[in-house]
């Protein structure tokens, strides 16, 4: 949901919004430690203020699972995602990996509006 199309193209796409998605990513890698579905649900509630449905975790999950994949097949990008944010004893790709799934998180409807 969005008031208009070119709200999602700036949040998705504007380098203020990229460097908070590093940031919370950052602070996922750090605060979550136990895995990555105790990440997604820590990423969920720090954006949405409320707790992620098992629906909600699973996409999260994927979405990660497919920038991984990507991300280990592309260390230099990973590193240019990344710039600036990296978290000592984390694969730059898992980094990288959660950094757009933030970004992603942060361009929902709950986390613009907070209705």
């Amino acid at each position: 949901r969005s008031n208009t199309p070119l709200q999602a193209l700036t949040t998705l796409n504007d380098e203020a919004y990229f460097e908070a998605a590093r940031a919370l990513a950052a602070r996922v890698l750090k605060e979550a430690t136990a895995g990555d579905s105790a990440r997604a649900i820590y990423a969920f509630r720090l954006v949405a203020t409320r707790t992620a449905k098992a629906a909600e975790v699973e996409r999260i999950l994927a979405s990660y699972q497919r920038q991984l994949e990507r991300f280990k097949n592309d260390r230099a990008d990973a590193l240019k995602t990344i710039k600036g944010h990296e978290v000592a004893d984390v694969d730059p790709a898992q980094q990288a990996a959660w950094t757009l799934v933030a970004n992603a998180l942060l361009n929902i409807d709950e986390a613009l509006t907070k209705e």
